[in-house]
């Protein structure tokens, strides 16, 4: 019964561990979002929602003593791949959707 309860607790603090981790995962996009929206190419108002299709990098360009780093938004969607973030989520959600059966 002991080995039982223990690994309910560690179910739980899964759970709330995959709640967690969503959920800077969202900060970390939304503050990557708006650097780019205000730091990008193509500079956007009013945009708050990060499309779950945006992908982050940074493109770094050396320029003899200086480097340059760029942060760039890529629309994974447009290019027809599954994205970082998308991968993410999907595999929280099976692991949420598997913790909840």
């Amino acid at each position: 019964m002991k080995k039982i309860q223990e690994q309910i607790e560690t179910l739980s603090k899964l759970e709330h561990l995959i709640a967690a981790m969503d959920s800077e995962i969202k900060l970390l996009r939304n503050i990557n979002y708006r650097y780019y929206l205000k730091h990008g190419d193509e500079i956007q108002n009013g945009v708050v929602k990060v499309p779950d299709s945006i992908e982050f990098g940074i493109k770094t360009e050396n320029k003899g003593v200086q480097v340059i780093a760029k942060c760039e938004a890529i629309d994974c969607d447009k290019i027809n791949i599954e994205g970082k973030y998308q991968k993410i989520q999907k595999y929280l959600q099976e692991l949420a959707g598997t913790l909840h059966n």
